[in-house]
């Protein structure tokens, strides 16, 4: 007799995709009507607005606000902006700021976190206390369209940069069983629907170097195309370290 195992903590992540993020909905009414509840929930970009709905218990609602998008609600929540970024977005969190009632992620239903990006270094940071909705805000300020955020001395910008599917931190919650929802990866590796596996034949060493092919059996376009790999003879020489000095808070 086979017997299942039984996971004492379960995490759920959801990725970033921009208006793709809607999808996050469905898929947590899926695990729901599977009986799969998470105990843990982070999200990166569009996946912790979601996220951070969720572990406020507000799911019903949100799907509801979705549904009921338009153009024209669309464009009332636009705050152009010269500066920084194309919008200000401060709108749109509003709308959700309404919602979460100035809640802490330590008061949401569920553990939470979201991922944002250092804008001076690159490296990831992970959310996991004070406010809920600065840390969402954080979280989804792509460069360009939104502006960065100013939070512990440095300023932070889309988690999609550092982390788009932030499985690290779900485990980094102690999750020992992950859901991860990954919304982009078709872009990346094409549609794949599966089919049969094909052996590929031997091929000949003389013969010039095949043309890599994303799994959907189609050329990678230009500006996705893997780096073709070089064999030099110069010496690698490691950039000077940053001379920048931190602001002060």
């Amino acid at each position: 007799m086979i017997r299942r195992r039984r996971y004492s903590r379960i995490g759920l992540v959801l990725g970033g995709g921009a208006a793709r993020g809607w999808a996050h909905i469905g898929a947590i009414r899926a695990l729901h009507d599977a009986g799969i509840k998470p105990d843990v929930v982070c999200g990166t970009s569009i996946g912790a607005l979601v996220g951070a709905v969720y572990a406020n218990g507000d799911i019903d609602w949100l799907e509801e606000w979705v549904s009921r998008l338009t153009w024209q609600t669309v464009v009332r929540l636009l705050d152009l902006r010269l500066s920084g970024g194309l919008l200000g977005g401060r709108k749109v969190i509003q709308l959700f700021a309404d919602k979460f009632n100035g809640r802490s992620i330590a008061q949401l239903n569920m553990p939470f976190a979201a991922v944002a990006t250092e804008l001076d270094t690159g490296r990831e940071s992970w959310l996991q206390d004070g406010s809920v909705v600065d840390a969402v805000r954080a979280s989804i300020a792509i460069p360009g369209i939104f502006t960065p955020v100013w939070h512990n001395c440095v300023w932070l910008v889309d988690g999609g940069l550092s982390n788009p599917v932030p499985v690290s931190v779900a485990r980094g919650m102690r999750a020992d069983c992950v859901i991860a929802v990954d919304l982009n990866n078709d872009i990346l590796n094409g549609r794949d629907f599966g089919g049969a596996v094909v052996d590929t034949p031997a091929l000949d060493p003389t013969a010039p170097t095949p043309v890599s092919l994303r799994r959907n059996g189609k050329p990678w376009p230009r500006w996705l195309a893997p780096a073709e790999e070089r064999v030099t003879d110069d010496v690698r020489v490691p950039p000077a370290p940053s001379a920048r000095v931190p602001s002060p808070c």
